[in-house]
């Protein structure tokens, strides 16, 4: 069975038949732990923080040869879409700034050639940074991007730093670099190269490492997982779902029915029967998919809650993916002295799955990992679980104490 993806005059195609099997798989290079001395510092800034849904507005790389900066690339892109007011207010970039900019397409290529075959080095890229080059640089030429990495914020956990957590704002305070136009990527380059020259003096290498990876094996189920990700994401990314794709999506939903009461099939095979009900799929139906189709990619952020604030006490909580605040037995620590039970694994019996928000490159399904779809499962049994990302579930539990 093959999905076919119909996009305008373009076609995708995913899935396997008795001879072939693909999947959604980046081909990128190894996160590497070590310390350099010539290295490439990337960093961008975005509409958003969901890798599938964001589009880039700026574009910056620091080249360092003998731990020296010899040369720099920025520019300022033109997206797609309107910039979010939160992002504007966080950059500093405006609609206006970047009215009449190069798109992404105008540029790509000639960043890439900039970076050329170095290590490339940033703060929490292995997550966010590299995925969406790599999938720009992709889809804009056809090309993969293959070069190392560095990830400072993997980097910085084997410095032995006594930080409240490992920002990159936080360890530039601590080890007294300025960076006066923090989230502004050119500045952020810069200030990354400084702040992991002074880290390498406290560089401690864990007795076991390797740059090499180990190939994944996945479940059938995940593949599958993987697959439907992969062809909503390409629809989304288009702009454009038609009849077709729904119907496409349905036939694919009935050759696997083995996991049609799984999360996040179940979903889709019910909202897609209820549009298809009298054959006819409008703007509103349309609309609506995409929607949920944008949710299903980004579960957590989709997530929406009530309760102005949070009282943990006696509550069972599990924690999944790495922690701004620090490290997950640290955070699970601070919350048991505010009473919470911390597990670690998802049940019947958890009230509160805190997700990390810096995520985990160890999640097999893009976003999110088992314990984030054993909770969707369990909401969707109607049971009582709510999914929190880091950032706003320290700011509710941070407003019940204000109010007292």
């Amino acid at each position: 069975m093959v999905i076919k993806v119909v996009v305008g005059n373009t076609t995708a195609q995913t899935g396997n038949n008795n001879s072939e099997e693909t999947e959604e798989v980046r081909h990128k290079g190894n996160s590497l732990l070590e310390t350099l001395s010539n290295y490439t510092v990337i960093d961008l800034e975005t509409t958003g923080t969901n890798i599938y849904g964001c589009d880039i507005i700026e574009l910056s790389a620091v080249r360092v040869r003998d731990n020296q900066i010899t040369d720099k690339y920025s520019t300022l892109v033109c997206p797609p879409t309107h910039i979010p007011i939160q992002i504007q207010k966080l950059t500093g970039i405006t609609d206006e700034m970047v009215a009449g900019k190069p798109t992404i397409d105008d540029v790509i290529n000639d960043y890439v050639a900039f970076l050329g075959d170095d290590i490339l080095l940033g703060h929490n890229i292995a997550r966010f940074d590299v995925n969406i080059i790599y999938d720009v640089y992709n889809d804009i030429t056809g090309k993969e991007l293959h070069n190392d990495f560095v990830d400072t914020y993997r980097y910085a956990r084997f410095c032995h730093l006594n930080t409240t957590n490992l920002k990159l704002s936080t360890i530039a305070e601590y080890y007294g670099v300025v960076n006066e136009q923090a989230h502004r990527s050119l500045s952020d380059c810069i200030a990354n190269h400084y702040v992991y020259q002074a880290m390498k003096q406290d560089f401690s290498a864990p007795e076991r490492i390797t740059s090499a990876k180990k190939p994944k094996k996945y479940s059938p189920e995940t593949k599958a997982v993987q697959e439907i990700q992969y062809t909503l994401k390409t629809i989304l990314e288009s702009g454009e779902l038609t009849t077709e794709n729904v119907y496409t999506i349905r036939d694919w939903l009935n050759e696997h029915t083995e996991f049609i009461n799984k999360y996040p099939f179940a979903d889709i095979d019910r909202s897609i029967k209820k549009v298809l009900a009298d054959g006819v799929v409008d703007d509103t139906e349309i609309e609506y998919l995409q929607q949920l189709f944008a949710d299903l990619l980004d579960p957590v952020t989709a997530q929406e809650h009530e309760n102005e604030s949070l009282d943990i006490k006696d509550k069972t909580i599990c924690l999944t993916g790495e922690f701004k605040f620090g490290e997950r037995t640290s955070v699970g620590n601070f919350l048991s002295n505010f009473g919470a039970i911390i597990t670690k694994n998802v049940t019947q019996k958890t009230d509160y799955l805190i997700v990390g928000d810096l995520g985990s490159q160890n999640w097999r399904c893009g976003n999110y990992g088992n314990k984030i779809k054993k909770a969707l499962e369990l909401q969707q049994k109607g049971k009582g679980i709510e999914i929190y990302n880091e950032n706003e579930f320290f700011d509710k539990m941070i407003s019940r104490f204000r109010k007292r």
